[in-house]
């Protein structure tokens, strides 16, 4: 069990720069892009980081603990309230209280942020970001939201296709399950 993730994510302990989570939500869309460490604390994976050696890591028993905690879950819910605004996006519950994402009022400001992978690639580290909150959302109990994460990037891909391209959007739906 990662007993320091799940420390960190309680509010109990901090991460390996020192930083306690509720520091990580209240940082500004510059902070978030400034720095590049923080992305693994609040939506870890099983797959270690090639950006971030010292990441932490998800067991199955971790794992479990997040899907049997509604108190975890509930606070990777507000990691993703956190970052959501930064791609210009938003969550609301539907009439079938299911949730769904879509682009929020500051999405041409932030779109040009995440929106443009390099010409001799496929993904950026922002690009990258989501995938890994794609994954994490869908591995740790919050699969809807990964799924309305999902549909609202493809609505996106699909209108810009040249700034995003289909590998991306597979990698998306991979992460997601879709």
């Amino acid at each position: 069990m990662n007993q320091a993730l799940l420390d960190f994510y309680r509010g109990q302990a901090p991460d390996l720069s020192g930083r306690f989570i509720q520091e990580l939500w209240a940082q500004n869309d510059d902070e978030l892009e400034g720095c590049h460490d923080y992305i693994q604390w609040l939506f870890p994976s099983a797959q270690p980081s090639k950006f971030n050696a010292q990441a932490p890591l998800l067991d199955e028993e971790t794992v479990a603990a997040f899907r049997a905690d509604d108190n975890l879950k509930a606070r990777l819910l507000t990691s993703l309230e956190l970052m959501l605004p930064f791609f210009g996006l938003q969550v609301t519950i539907g009439d079938d209280m299911k949730p769904v994402v879509g682009k929020a009022a500051n999405y041409d400001e932030r779109e040009a942020n995440w929106h443009e992978a390099p010409k001799e690639g496929y993904l950026n580290h922002n690009l990258l970001r989501l995938t890994r909150i794609l994954e994490a959302l869908r591995v740790l109990g919050l699969p809807e939201y990964a799924l309305a994460l999902f549909k609202c990037l493809e609505a996106i891909q699909q209108e810009d296709p040249e700034n995003i391209p289909a590998k991306t959007l597979g990698f998306w739906r991979q992460a997601a399950g879709a």
